[in-house]
């Protein structure tokens, strides 16, 4: 019997079949990538920020402060180099209905998009659902039911009418007024000094009242001799 003879290929053909398995390789290859991408995605994709549905009474009893409120500074706590950011955010306050009374309050939040951060802007308004962390300090996020005022028309129907806070120490000093006395002239002033050119009121006098009083005192003091004169005269001067 014969044996087979091996079939080999041309040299002019080698380099087309190279050319294709090359070809191949880089295909699979690239599938093999594209593969692993996704692989490595999908965890991130589920550390977003997810949170559970909640109504208005759950957000409310939950938070600490509920307010709205308009934002005046960010600031950024820790190094911008070393993972996400806590920021600290200043925010002017509208209106209340839990928790905020000041005219400024602070709330703290973060620019971890997994962590739920609120994207806070300077100039702008929200209506914010604030909790109490372990330090005492406000802290806003998504799962709150923190969100712009403009997408918030529901949940302040349905809270109702809030309160404007006014900060008590940034109130001009009143000066409370003492009412009159029982009556008399005595009850109108007391404890002040009158001397004999003051008026009643312990004003000094002006150069005309001086002068009336002087023509007064004249006055008076003629109508006394005249009445002197008509006693000293004899009985029968005196008319019947």
């Amino acid at each position: 019997m014969r044996r087979p003879v091996a079939r080999r290929f041309p040299l002019s053909v080698r380099p087309l079949v190279w050319e294709r398995a090359t070809r191949v390789l880089e295909s699979l290859l690239c599938g093999v990538l594209v593969a692993v991408s996704v692989t490595v995605a999908a965890p991130r994709t589920a550390r977003a920020c997810s949170c559970e549905p909640s109504d208005l009474a759950a957000r409310r009893d939950a938070a600490t402060a509920v307010f709205e409120g308009r934002v005046r500074a960010i600031a950024r706590e820790g190094s911008a180099e070393v993972g996400p950011a806590r920021l600290r955010v200043t925010l002017e306050v509208v209106q209340t209905w839990k928790g905020a009374d000041a005219e400024e309050v602070v709330v703290m939040t973060t620019t971890d998009a997994s962590a739920c951060g609120v994207p806070f802007t300077v100039g702008h308004s929200f209506l914010v659902y604030a909790a109490s962390d372990d330090t005492g300090a406000l802290v806003a996020g998504l799962c709150g039911g923190t969100k712009p005022r403009e997408e918030s028309d529901e949940d302040v129907a349905a809270l109702g009418a809030g309160v404007t806070p006014v900060d008590v120490q940034d109130a001009p000093a009143r000066t409370r007024a003492t009412p009159p006395g029982a009556g008399g002239c005595a009850s109108c002033h007391v404890g002040t000094a009158r001397g004999p050119t003051a008026n009643a009121d312990g004003s000094p006098m002006t150069a005309a009242s001086l002068m009336t009083i002087g023509a007064l005192g004249a006055l008076a003091a003629a109508r006394r001799r005249i009445r002197s004169r008509r006693r000293a005269r004899a009985p029968g001067e005196l008319s019947p």
